[in-house]
């Protein structure tokens, strides 16, 4: 049992590469990993600002999510020297998106994954789900989309996915 941490990353690649037999590859990955996320983490610490950040989990019309606390989503957002808009309204795990504590959370960017996205009818439908358009996030348009299994994994990627991530939130940073 790993937990989706940045620190739980680490441990779940020598898991997998002990059940494997693969210790010793497994622990040349978990340095490179390792090294990939201290350099998205050092360039976060350069942001000037902290936006608040809502990841709504999208997989059609019936199946709307609010990530919070206790998702991976929480500590890639945090880790990117952002603020888990829906973790600091109270958001624990994932409950069905709520209009009302959506407005409230008052996110600056909104992050989906591409799939669900793509599935719904793009940005206009997500604008269009209740509470969106009244955060800031609706009106700058400010929708991010990532590969679900990239952002969500917390495997071998997710140094790639918190690049990723840091670059989108900060863009006046460049990866060095």
């Amino acid at each position: 049992d790993v937990e989706a941490t940045l620190p739980g990353v680490s441990r779940k690649i020598e898991t997998v590469a002990d059940i494997l037999g693969l210790d010793e590859e497994g622990a040349d990955l978990v340095h490179d990993v390792e090294a990939e996320i201290q350099e998205a983490l050092d360039l976060a610490g350069l942001a000037r600002d902290m936006p608040r950040v809502g990841y709504v989990y999208v997989r059609g019309p019936e199946t709307l999510l609010m990530f919070g606390n206790g998702m991976p989503t929480h500590f890639l957002i945090e880790a990117a020297n952002g603020i888990d808009a829906f973790g600091e309204a109270g958001v624990t795990f994932a409950m069905p998106l709520d209009a009302e504590q959506l407005v409230a959370a008052s996110p600056d960017v909104l992050i989906t994954p591409i799939e669900g996205f793509d599935l719904i009818g793009g940005l206009e439908a997500i604008l269009a789900l209740p509470g969106v358009s009244d955060t800031p996030a609706g009106t700058a348009r400010a929708v991010i989309t990532y590969d679900e299994a990239l952002f969500l994994g917390m495997g071998p990627r997710t140094g790639e996915a918190l690049m990723q991530l840091v670059l989108d939130l900060h863009p006046g940073l460049t990866k060095p």
